[in-house]
């Protein structure tokens, strides 16, 4: 018999504030939803199948000290538990701060006792077959032998790009979203970007401006190009964006959150940024929008100044309807009342200065994308007004990289326009060219970040060693660089533009927020068990043949990190960014990874996914 125990859930801001991020990720979710969960992925019919007793989500969990000031209190114990209908077969209570890391908990005890993996369909899919492990003798619910409790590093795991949209989920329907929701809940993912169905709302709000549906279609992508018509200077390709793919996109993101609110996932929920249609230049000639002319195949692009009362205009009427169509409808009368009070705006980037710069200066600035402090201060206060005057608890999240545009007194300028606690930073290269130091000077509570690939780019590998801190002259791993950044450090975050490839990458960087993670040579042996569910010899060399070669690239040079992200895609192509940038050799020795086809041939999985 299964158990669910709710406690009372802590609202936002409940907790003590922390030095670095404000924001109280406990108490959300509920023990019903993890038991689904885990019913789908097992592929179970009844709660009193499943391995787990009783679920309580408990936001006040004492999960003992710490060992670092900086820690986060989000954890979850796993205990033994006897099974209540005969009392002799063991299995696991589970209690978490949230759903989420109950989820990420009782994943642990399926990974590391009962050999099972869950993983993309394109990367693998999951290995959980009850059945194998009874015919070789095995218990399908093994006992844990004592309690287990794993903490997270820091409060934050964050997935994904915006880019991830466009490359990998373009056409992603309700169950496709379903399987990866549930791999983000499995793997502690409690921050997610759930930017799906925005587009029929900027419709509705340009509606009002005079704006009609054909010529809001026209000006936007199409459907396999909305990440670039989100904000990345990029329009009318690929379009015009039919009013049923809209429709239709708007209600599966209401299918999207309400799982995701299921699990204890806070969704990131778009706020406007600045890019209009650019027939508004007729209808506001006051107003400070300045029309570029077509560039990278595209249609015309404008952007309207953050400072500008019609941006202000904009972005409330924008908020106001993605917290009516996407927020928590509380009083049951179908429109949303509040949300988790996060969301994105990157501002003007991919286009070089902002046009607004040059258009009231006289000319191209030199000084990046906001140019004096107190530009950077007034248009940061602009883009965050257009959350806080609709959602005063708003919490802002923002792609950090832009801000490397900036000196750094420009930075903590824009920083310092939010009020502390408040404005969430990406240092989305992390793992290769940081921006650590500048953010923590400014007093930006920030996200270690991964990236791993631009445009998608297939390519066998990425350097989990440096993720682990074990890569020579690579900046810090994840630990070392969530140490090195304080109370500031927030988390980790993933930002790969494309995924379904190079799975085991993202599974040790979201272990790695999580205390308890094994030693990496003996993460990878347990990686390859429980990939295919056997100890077997062959698979186990195989990977680590991997890791000791396509997972454990070199850090620096023209073969490095770079190359890593960016072979064979557009960012290798000659000349756009200099005369080197052709395809690059390879990063790490071809011998290893011939003996990793051998020997996976030569290993016994029948029945286990494919490689």
């Amino acid at each position: 018999m299964v158990t669910l125990v709710a406690l009372v859930a802590l609202v936002a801001g409940a907790r003590a504030a922390p030095a670095g991020l404000d924001y109280d990720f406990s108490g959300r979710g509920d023990g019903t939803a993890v038991l689904d969960l885990f019913l789908r992925v097992l592929k179970l019919d009844a709660y009193d199948e499943l391995p787990f007793a009783s679920v309580t989500i408990d936001a006040g969990l004492d999960c003992g000290a710490a060992g670092d000031a900086h820690a986060s209190k989000l954890c979850v114990v796993l205990e033994d538990a006897a099974n209540d209908d005969d009392g002799s077969a063991a299995v696991v209570a589970v209690r978490a701060t949230s759903a989420v890391d109950a989820a990420y908990g009782a994943a642990r005890y399926l990974r590391e006792r009962c050999g099972m993996s869950f993983g993309w369909d394109r990367a693998g899919g999951d290995q959980v077959a009850i059945a194998q492990r009874l015919a070789n003798g095995l218990p399908a619910w093994p006992p844990l032998k004592g309690p287990a409790t794993y903490r997270r590093r820091r409060d934050v795991s964050y997935g994904w790009n915006v880019c991830t949209a466009s490359y990998t989920q373009a056409w992603w329907a309700w169950d496709d979203w379903s399987r990866h929701l549930d791999w983000l809940a499995l793997h502690g993912v409690n921050l997610a970007l759930a930017y799906t169905g925005q587009e029929r709302l900027y419709a509705d709000v340009y509606a009002d401006l005079g704006v009609d549906y054909a010529a809001f279609a026209n000006w936007s992508n199409g459907p396999a190009h909305l990440t670039w018509s989100r904000g990345q200077s990029t329009h009318g390709v690929g379009g015009p964006l039919p009013r049923t793919f809209a429709d239709a996109q708007l209600a599966l993101a209401k299918r999207i959150l309400a799982r995701m609110r299921g699990l204890g996932m806070v969704p990131i929920l778009p706020s406007f940024q600045g890019n209009v249609p650019p027939v508004l230049k007729d209808r506001f000639p006051e107003a400070n929008i300045t029309v570029q002319a077509p560039h990278w195949t595209s249609g015309a692009v404008a952007w309207l100044d953050a400072t500008d009362p019609l941006f202000a205009t904009i972005g409330d009427a924008f908020l106001k309807r993605v917290v009516a169509e996407l927020g928590a409808d509380a009083d049951g009368d179908g429109v949303g009342d509040a949300t988790e009070h996060f969301y994105e705006a990157d501002g003007y980037f991919a286009a070089g200065d902002p046009p607004w710069y040059a258009a009231r200066r006289g000319g191209p600035s030199t000084a990046g994308v906001y140019g004096s402090p107190d530009d950077a201060r007034a248009h940061a206060s602009g883009a965050y007004g257009a959350m806080a005057r609709v959602d005063p608890d708003a919490r802002w999240h923002y792609q950090g990289w832009i801000l490397n545009m900036g000196d750094g007194a420009v930075v903590e300028a824009y920083v310092g326009a939010v009020p502390a606690g408040r404005l969430l930073v990406s240092d989305m290269w992390s793992e290769w060219a940081p921006l650590r130091t500048m953010l923590v000077a400014a007093g930006a509570p920030f996200l270690y970040g991964a990236l791993q690939n631009f445009g998608g780019t297939l390519d066998l590998g990425m350097s989990v060693a440096q993720l682990a801190g074990n890569a020579s002259g690579a900046p810090p791993g994840v630990a070392a660089g969530l140490d090195a950044g304080g109370a500031l450090a927030a988390g980790v975050g993933a930002f790969p533009e494309g995924i379904d490839q190079n799975l085991p990458y993202w599974v040790y960087f979201f272990d790695a927020n999580w205390n308890g993670t094994r030693p990496l040579d003996a993460w990878w042996a347990a990686y390859a068990a429980a990939r295919y569910g056997v100890d077997d010899d062959d698979a186990a060399a195989a990977w680590a043949a991997l890791a000791a070669s396509a997972y454990a690239q070199p850090a620096g040079g023209g073969d490095g990190f770079w190359r890593e992200k960016a072979r064979g895609g557009l960012l290798s192509a000659p000349g756009l960014l200099d005369a080197s940038a052709a395809a690059a050799a390879a990063a790490y020795a071809t011998a290893p990874l011939v003996d990793a086809w051998r020997r996976l041939a030569a290993a016994n999985l029948s029945g286990a996914p494919y490689d």
